[in-house]
């Protein structure tokens, strides 16, 4: 294991199919921590990607919820005092239509536009029967960090398109039941930001490769 100050990334996932998937990205593994801080009570699997070092936790069984990701993740920056971003992977509800098709296990990049941060928690607002959602409150923008790797990744998908779908292929090859995630992968759709709108079902149709 490397010291526990050359981390700087975390990842917390809600449930344990989430964590399988993300260990299966990591390029290479270290050995678990030797030492964690006396109340961390997180279980850790630490590994690299890209160049960065990374320390990824999940949730403990049917203990999920804001407040539980609350404590992990100080736990986790009390244990590595280096970690600047935590990523938070968790399941948002759904909102499927024939226009937006937008489902449970969809992924969603958010960037800020206009007034908006990108992030809108749905119980900051309200809805009315027959009317449009109404924004009372939002959270605040993600750090600049993590935006300027947004707008990289963007430019990367203009240059190089989107090979998304390889590198879960890749992924699923080192797990063992990984024909189970790799399934959810088949027949996704990826619809850019800004996009024409689609009416027609039956031209719902795009490639991943």
């Amino acid at each position: 294991m490397l010291d526990a100050r050359n981390y700087t990334i975390g990842w917390i996932y809600a449930v344990e199919c989430e964590f399988v998937a993300a260990r299966a990205f990591l390029s290479k593994t270290h050995e678990g921590p030797i030492y964690l801080g006396i109340h961390d009570k997180n279980e850790y699997a630490l590994g690299e990607m890209a160049g960065h070092n990374i320390v990824i936790t999940v949730l403990p069984r049917d203990n999920y919820g804001i407040c539980q990701a609350t404590v992990a993740a100080a736990s986790m920056v009390y244990s590595f005092p280096n970690v600047r971003i935590g990523l938070m992977v968790g399941i948002g509800g759904g909102v499927p239509s024939a226009r937006n098709d937008i489902r449970l296990g969809a992924v969603v990049v958010g960037v800020p536009q206009g007034s908006h941060s990108a992030v809108l928690q749905y119980d900051l607002g309200k809805m009315a029967q027959g009317e449009a959602f109404e924004t009372r409150s939002h959270l605040n923008k993600a750090p600049s960090l993590l935006r300027s790797a947004v707008q990289k990744l963007e430019a990367r998908y203009h240059f190089d398109g989107v090979h998304l779908l390889d590198a879960v292929e890749k992924a699923a090859q080192k797990i063992e039941d990984g024909d189970y995630y790799l399934k959810f992968a088949k027949g996704h759709l990826i619809f850019r930001p800004g996009g024409p709108e689609v009416e027609d079902q039956a031209t719902l149709s795009s490639t991943m490769g």
